[in-house]
C-alpha cells in the first residue's frame, strides 16, 4: 500500500523527488506522513481540500479489506 500511496502523491505533485512519504504500520492502523514544500502541499490538498479528501476516502476503502484504519498527515 505504501508504493501505491507514494505513486499517487508523486502524480499529484508531478515530481517524485519533491514528496517524501513515511509509514507506520501497526495491527490496527496505518499512518502515512507526507512531507512536501508549501507549493506541493497546496496541490496535494486541492481546492477546498477536495483532493486530499478523495485520497483519504480511497485509502479508507482499501484499508477495510485489512481491517485497519488509515491516517494521513501532510507536513
Amino acid at each position: 500500500m505504501e508504493k501505491l500511496f507514494s505513486y499517487i502523491f508523486s502524480i499529484l505533485v508531478g515530481d517524485k523527488d519533491a514528496v517524501k512519504v513515511s509509514v507506520s504500520d501497526t495491527d490496527y492502523e496505518i499512518r502515512f506522513w507526507v512531507k512536501a514544500e508549501q507549493r506541493e502541499r497546496l496541490r496535494i490538498i486541492g481546492r477546498d481540500g477536495k483532493v486530499i479528501t478523495s485520497v483519504r476516502d480511497y485509502f479508507k476503502a482499501v484499508s477495510r479489506k485489512f481491517n485497519k484504519k488509515v491516517y494521513i498527515s501532510i507536513e
